[in-house]
């Protein structure tokens, strides 16, 4: 039996708009627990879940970059962080992790 886990991302310019996009995302459902903002000043808050996330992210974080990272554990959630991100942002990328 396989497990479904996707990351859906985005880059932002500005923190409080990726904090406004994740706001949103919570309010449609998906868990506080399940997204992360990261960016030069500031990791995940909960950094052991999201070791992988910080290392992967560690180099792109350049001039202020702000990374909003949704993990979603159904199609349905994939669907609305993707929605709501391309929305925000104009782009998003969905990654596989499973």
């Amino acid at each position: 039996m396989s497990t479904y886990q996707h990351q859906v991302s985005g880059f932002f310019v500005q923190r409080e708009e990726a904090e406004m996009a994740r706001d949103k995302l919570i309010l449609l459902g998906l868990p506080p627990t399940s997204l992360a903002i990261f960016d030069n000043d500031r990791t995940s808050p909960s950094p052991a879940s999201n070791a992988n996330i910080n290392a992967a992210l560690k180099g792109l974080l350049v001039n202020g970059a702000v990374v909003l990272v949704a993990t979603t554990w159904s199609a349905q959630e994939t669907q609305i962080a993707t929605d709501l991100i391309q929305e925000a942002v104009g782009s998003c990328k969905d990654v596989a992790t499973v």
